[in-house]
C-alpha cells in the first residue's frame, strides 16, 4: 500500500465515506444519544470538555466552540465563553438567560450531571450512563436553522 493510499484510507475510514457524510459515526457513541435530536447547524450551549469535543463532530454549532476557529475571532469566542458561564451560573435570572438565548439563536443545552435544568428548558433526552441531559430552549429560529454558521449575535 502506498503512502497516498494509506492517507486516503485513514481520511475516508473503512466504509469509504468521510465523517462529514456520516456525522454521528465520526464522533462515536459519546454524542450519538444527543445528536439524534439536534439538526445540523442548530446552536448548542455546553461547558463540558468531552461534549464540546464530541458534539462538534456531529454537525451542530457550539455557542462557544471548543477550539479556536478562523471563522470566529478570538475576542468573540471569549465573549461566548463568558456568556456560557453567565447562562449556567446558579444566580442567573430567566431574563438574563433569555437574552443569551436570543442573542445567539440558542436551541439546545447539553448539561452535565448535577447542572441545574433552567425552568424554561424542556428535557428531551438523558444519558443515564454519563449523566448528561439534553434540553431544548426557544432560540427564536425555526427548525430550518440559524441565520449564520455560529448563530450571529442579534444586536
Amino acid at each position: 500500500m502506498t503512502t497516498a493510499t494509506a492517507d486516503r484510507r485513514t481520511a475516508r475510514g473503512a466504509t469509504g465515506t468521510t465523517p462529514r457524510q456520516r456525522p454521528h459515526a465520526a464522533a462515536g457513541p459519546r454524542c450519538e444519544w444527543a445528536a439524534r435530536h439536534i439538526r445540523p447547524r442548530e446552536v448548542v450551549l455546553t461547558d463540558g470538555y468531552p461534549p464540546k469535543r464530541s458534539l462538534a463532530a456531529c454537525g451542530p454549532n457550539l455557542m462557544a466552540p471548543a477550539w479556536p476557529d478562523p471563522a470566529l475571532g478570538e475576542r468573540e469566542r471569549g465573549r461566548r465563553v463568558q456568556a456560557v458561564r453567565a447562562y449556567l451560573a446558579p444566580t442567573s435570572t430567566r431574563a438574563e438567560r433569555t437574552a443569551i438565548v436570543r442573542r445567539y439563536h440558542l436551541r439546545w443545552l447539553l448539561l452535565a450531571e448535577g447542572q441545574q435544568v433552567p425552568e424554561e428548558a424542556v428535557v428531551v433526552a438523558r444519558n443515564g450512563r454519563i449523566g448528561e441531559v439534553l434540553t431544548r430552549v426557544d432560540g427564536g429560529v425555526s427548525r430550518a436553522g440559524s441565520s449564520s454558521r455560529w448563530g450571529s449575535p442579534a444586536g
